[in-house]
């Protein structure tokens, strides 16, 4: 007699499971399939970010290495194109660097021009 309400009662139980799956599941699913969306999203976005910053530091890297060797036009490209393509960090070092070695060379004017541009370049370190 236990067997037959205990029967019963599992059978109420998967009855009200089936109805609740049936009337909530898809937004179940929908939840779950925008978590892993999202997560997906943004190790894709760190993974972005890492990979450009990295491209940039050796990009600085090189310009500082070639106006210590004595190649400054292309260590003044390098830094320009830098300053205004890189991500927030490197764009603001990129000019400061630009304007020192601009100074160093005699060039005051253009120097105090990519200062004051840096200054006033809001993303610089957005």
């Amino acid at each position: 007699m236990v067997d037959i309400f205990k029967e019963v009662e599992e059978d109420l139980r998967r009855s009200q499971l089936q109805a609740l799956w049936s009337k909530y599941g898809r937004f179940v699913i929908a939840a779950l399939l925008g978590i892993v969306l999202a997560v997906g999203g943004n190790q894709y976005w760190q993974y972005h970010t890492r990979t450009t910053q990295a491209k940039e530091s050796v990009v600085f890297s090189n310009a500082l290495e070639e106006a210590q060797s004595g190649d400054r036009d292309a260590a003044l490209a390098a830094l320009d194109d830098l300053r205004q393509n890189g991500s927030s960090g490197y764009r603001g070092l990129a000019g400061l660097k630009e304007a020192a070695l601009l100074a160093d060379g005699g060039e005051i004017e253009q120097a105090i021009r990519i200062y004051e541009a840096v200054a006033a370049d809001s993303r610089v370190n957005d």
